[in-house]
């Protein structure tokens, strides 16, 4: 009877003490880090440089950027990054942003993103230039970034907020064609002016 007694109270004290260490485990265990933005590129058109297109160089570049795409589900970009190369020598003096619009046909419709504005640099060669967009204004913006709803058309831009000639900037596009197409836009009417099946040098980050 004693035996049998002891033998049941380890038992116990056996599962008490294994339900500790998985409680233990789940409540102070190591949880799996967030996932960093920026990372890897959810949309990623970057290759080769065939050739730049200028922005910012007369009203009808004034805009310029990756024209009417969209995709079945709804993401939060974080990050959006172009392969900008400096053209005019003010650029420095010009703060530059990335935008995100819907679409009407493929004229400009509604900003509903406006990332943080990064001041121009004489050193862009044509790398990655970044923008973040996790601080973002517009309807669209939250604290983790851009909201782009699934099945929606829209357009990533950047400009300078001048057409003038004193920011001008080339971003780069390459010969291959996945989404969207390569296109600046008129200032005042926000009319597509050029459009090239080619894919734009830009990653999106979500």
């Amino acid at each position: 009877m004693k035996r049998l007694f002891f033998t049941i109270l380890c038992f116990f004290a056996l599962c008490g003490y294994a339900q500790g260490q998985m409680l233990q485990a789940v409540v102070g265990g190591a949880s799996a880090a967030a996932p960093t933005c920026g990372v890897t590129a959810s949309i990623d058109l970057s290759g080769a440089h065939t050739t730049q297109r200028e922005v910012g160089a007369t009203v009808t570049s004034y805009y310029g950027g990756l024209s009417t795409f969209s995709e079945v589900d709804t993401h939060v970009d974080c990050k959006v990054s172009l392969d900008i190369n400096k053209v005019s020598s003010y650029i420095s003096t010009a703060t530059y942003t990335v935008r995100l619009w819907t679409m009407s046909g493929t004229s400009l419709n509604t900003n509903v993103c406006v990332s943080a504005g990064k001041t121009g640099d004489n050193s862009w060669n044509g790398g990655a230039v970044d923008f973040d967009m996790t601080n973002c204004t517009g309807a669209n913006c939250s604290a983790a970034g851009c909201t782009r709803t699934g099945g929606t058309s829209y357009s990533y831009t950047i400009d300078s907020g001048s057409s003038n000639n004193t920011a001008t900037i080339g971003i780069y596009q390459s010969a291959a064609h996945t989404i969207g197409n390569a296109a600046t836009w008129i200032e005042s009417t926000k009319v597509i002016y050029w459009n090239d099946a080619v894919n734009r040098n830009i990653r999106i980050y979500y």
